[in-house]
């Protein structure tokens, strides 16, 4: 586990020029380590089912532009 010095030191590192970055407190993060995988998975996978349902086909393939980071 990185401490806490360490993880500043990556967020002052100069930003991506495309796409999009998060900057958490590291308790945050601490506490999303203490979830159990298979939560994260679920979870992960509600999400995916929930924007395949409801995102139109337009939407999703920008989504996909600005995950590459393409825009």
């Amino acid at each position: 586990m990185p401490c806490a010095a360490c993880w500043r030191l990556r967020v002052s590192d100069p930003p991506l020029r495309r796409g999009v970055t998060h900057a958490y407190p590291v308790e945050r993060l601490l506490a999303f380590r203490a979830v159990p995988a298979a939560d994260k998975l679920r979870w992960l996978e509600e999400m995916r089912q929930f924007l395949d349902r409801f995102l139109t086909p337009e939407r999703k393939v920008f989504m996909d532009r600005f995950r590459r980071g393409e825009l």
